[in-house]
């Protein structure tokens, strides 16, 4: 099977459209965009040939946040052997979408695990940038950021650090306090 992302016709429309939009990158439809994760398409440079790069950026928050409600989870199924998962997933604004019927007793557990990590400080996460070459179309890359939010201007600085060899990982670990109480309408602390 040919990939399509490697095709010199697929990379100049992709250019065409970046140049129509007055910028290096655009958006896809495949997955919703929020402030912490969003998935775009740019051209660059891989193994020496040109490439189109599939790729999702999120923020070392949502990562943060991510862990810390896997380990809960963990922690559900350990203690709840009935307990099953759910799929998390969220609408096109960002907001998750609870299933009906759930166990109040166990959400309620999972909520204060959640709350003794932060507390205690136990997860700590970093940048990272995976690539993978075994993509469908391009070259699949997952980035994620130390950032506030993920805006036109933190993408396009990434992709041009990326293509011009100038990328660079912070090596700091972090960890983040989630407590939506304090938090505003629009979602700052």
């Amino acid at each position: 099977m040919i990939n399509e992302g490697y095709d010199p016709e697929e990379i100049a429309q992709l250019k065409e459209e970046c140049a129509e939009e007055g910028t290096n990158f655009l958006y896809t439809d495949e997955e919703p965009q929020t402030d912490d994760f969003v998935s775009f398409q740019f051209v660059g440079q891989h193994e020496g040939k040109e490439v189109i790069y599939d790729a999702v950026m999120l923020t070392l928050r949502m990562m943060h946040s991510g862990k810390i409600y896997e380990m809960a989870e963990e922690a559900a199924e350990a203690k709840y052997p009935e307990y099953k998962r759910w799929d998390l997933t969220v609408d096109e604004d960002g907001n998750v979408i609870v299933p009906e019927n759930l166990n109040e007793e166990i959400e309620n557990y999972k909520a204060t695990v959640m709350m003794e990590l932060e507390e205690d400080d136990e997860v700590k996460v970093s940048e990272y940038l995976e690539i993978d070459t075994e993509f469908d179309y391009g070259v699949g890359l997952e980035v994620c950021l130390n950032v506030e939010e993920i805006t036109d201007d933190v993408i396009m600085n990434f992709v041009n650090d990326f293509n011009n060899g100038n990328f660079k990982l912070d090596p700091g670990l972090y960890s983040f306090e989630h407590d939506d109480e304090t938090e505003d309408e629009d979602g700052e602390e």
